[in-house]
């Protein structure tokens, strides 16, 4: 028996088929440690914060980025300054991504989107 409601949520699934468990794993694959928990957590608060707490979630979300910031402040003061505009287009395109693939409204233009909902509907 497979219960929707404990493996696939409605609050973790955009319109398109998208799962936040999907995104959470494609941004946080090359993360470590607090890194690839807080920015999961982000993920998770931020794509749920309509569906589930509203502005509870939101103010989640900012607080694991704080978190987040200021975990990479103190560890890596120097990370950022000498990334120059490489490290910005980079960062530009990983958002695209993001919205492309979790906020399509065409289900048929994410091919992963019709892949997890065969999967959940088995």
């Amino acid at each position: 028996m497979n219960d929707n409601r404990i493996s696939h949520p409605d609050y973790y699934n955009a319109d398109n088929g998208m799962e936040t468990i999907d995104v959470i794993d494609t941004f946080t694959k090359n993360l470590n440690g607090i890194e690839a928990v807080d920015t999961g957590n982000i993920l998770k608060y931020i794509c749920r914060w309509k569906k589930k707490n509203g502005v509870e979630d939101l103010k989640k979300a900012q607080w694991y980025l704080s978190h987040l910031i200021q975990h990479e402040t103190e560890n890596h003061p120097n990370h950022f300054s000498d990334m120059g505009d490489d490290m910005c287009a980079s960062a530009s395109d990983r958002e695209a991504l993001l919205f492309e693939l979790f906020f399509s409204s065409d289900p048929e233009s994410n091919p992963k989107s019709t892949t997890k909902k065969e999967r959940r509907n088995k």
